[in-house]
Formats: C-alpha cells, structure tokens, sequence
C-alpha cells in the first residue's frame, strides 16, 4: 500500500502519480536583507568616551562643592511646634548652639536623637523646608505628679523626672513621698500610685495634697487645706475615698483629727490632734468588701 507523504503528489486509482502541482508564493515584494560592516572600536572614540565621562563627574563634583558652601543653603530659619512655651524656649536654645550648618549635610535623625535625649521631650519630629528652614514638631512630656527624692521633681507616667520644681499652693498635682526617698522598688511604688489615682475624679484628683507610699500594709492621704491623714488600703482605696467624702461632715463632731484609718471593712478609727482616739461604726460601706 502506497502512503502519500507529500501533499504536492497526488496518486491515481491505478497507483501512478498525477501531474506535480508546483507550490507558487503570492506575488508581493521581496525583502532583501542589508549587509551590515561591524565598525571597529578605535582608540580614539575610547579617548572621547573617557574625557566625557570626566566632564560629567567634574561638573557634578563642582555642583556638590558649591551647594555645601552656598551660604544661601546655610539653615537659619528655626521653626517650633509645641504647646510649652518653656519648652519651646530650651528648642530653641539647644538648636542655637548647636551648628546646623548646610541643607543637605544636616544630619536630621542625629538631632532628632539629641533632642529625644531631653528629659522633657517625649518625641520629636523635624523637617528640612528648602531652602534653609527647619521645621521641629515636639511632643513634651505631661507631668502627672511631684515626687520627693533627694529634690523635687515633676515626673511624667512613666516615671521620668520631666525636671526640678518647688512645691506652691496653687498646684493641681500631688506630691509623692516615700520614706526611703524611692532609692528601692521605685517602678512598684509609681504603680500603686497611677492605680489609686486613676480610679478617682479630676475634681477629688485635684484635692489631694500629699501620697505617702512608704508602707506596704496602706496608702497615706493627705488633703489640701488640712492636716488630717487618711489611711486606705490598696484594694479599695476608690471605694473608700467616695465612702470618706460621705462621712467627712458627720466627723467634725470629734474636733480636729490627726488621723482617720479607713482600711477596715466595719469599722472607721480617727485619732483627734487632742490626742483621744475612738472608733465609730459607719452607716454604709456600699461597694466595699
């Protein structure tokens, strides 16, 4: 059996061939290819590249130089965000000193860090506004408390001495005191004290003068415009606080009082300055366990 593997070939019943048909392209123009001559490098065209190149690095070399040295990109503008104006003021003495220098050589992270390393900034945040401006946002530090060591300082929340203060009569926020000058468990101590302050008011916040945190066993509270110590336990110490504020008329019958001891849960003790002591039942302890 004969297979026809050509398709120009055409076989007859008999077995012989038919006519070759010849296969013909469509008439369309024919594209001839261009030979190309390969063109030899010489030593004279690596000369020009390397010149070029010069030109190029030397005229970038002298832009750099004259931007550095242009005393049109000297920073002399300082411009402060912060709601402090103390704090705005210590920016701007610290930036003055130091030597800002060109726009593009300052370094904005290393002042950034220099700044961040004040005892009063939290944060801070700068900009450079070509062409010689700098523009420094500060978060400062909010003070929360005084606190009683070697001095008195204003601390943030986290503890850190914001700086040196002097106590005056009109100040909104209380004085922490420990016996030990908070020399041992100072991270503990501030603790106890952000928890038994953040459960009270503004309004009773704002009352209390003193927080004595020398003991374990209970809180020492003293109020503004009295000399009267409030002893509370950890534990309740809101409770006991809006409990005292309910009483505190109904003690007065007992004259000036040195101290009143809250920590029990059915019972109330004082000691008068006259120096007769008692204990009272309270009419309600509501809340308290």
């Amino acid at each position: 059996m004969a297979v026809n593997m050509n398709s120009a070939v055409h076989f007859t019943k008999a077995g012989f061939p038919a006519e070759t048909m010849r296969y013909r392209r469509k008439k369309s123009k024919m594209k001839t290819k261009k030979l190309q001559r390969k063109r030899k490098i010489k030593a004279g065209h690596i000369l020009f590249m390397f010149i070029l190149i010069g030109v190029l690095f030397f005229i970038v070399q002298q832009t750099y130089i004259f931007l550095i040295t242009w005393d049109g990109l000297t920073i002399h503008t300082i411009r402060v965000e912060c709601s402090e104006t103390m704090v705005r003021e210590k920016v701007f003495q610290l930036l003055n000193r130091t030597n800002l220098g060109n726009f593009f050589l300052l370094n904005v992270k290393e002042l950034q860090k220099i700044l961040k390393e004040q005892p009063f900034i939290d944060d801070a945040r700068i900009r450079k506004s070509f062409p010689a401006t700098l523009l420094v946002e500060i978060m400062e530090r909010t003070p929360v408390a005084y606190i009683q060591m070697e001095k008195i300082y204003l601390i943030d929340r986290k503890g850190i001495r914001i700086r040196q203060a002097a106590l005056n009569k009109n100040r909104t926020l209380p004085l922490l005191i420990d016996a030990d000058l908070f020399h041992h468990d100072y991270d503990e101590k501030l603790k106890t004290a952000w928890a038994c302050m953040d459960g009270i008011t503004e309004k009773l916040k704002k009352q209390i003068s003193v927080l004595d945190l020398s003991r374990e066993d209970k809180i020492i509270v003293q109020l503004k415009d009295s000399m009267t110590k409030y002893f509370l336990d950890h534990k309740h110490f809101t409770d006991k606080m809006l409990y005292f504020k309910d009483i505190k008329a109904g003690l007065l019958q007992y004259g000036p009082i040195e101290y009143v001891d809250l920590r029990f849960q059915d019972r109330i003790y004082l000691k008068t300055q006259s120096g007769t002591s008692g204990n009272t039942l309270p009419k309600s302890l509501k809340g308290v366990e």
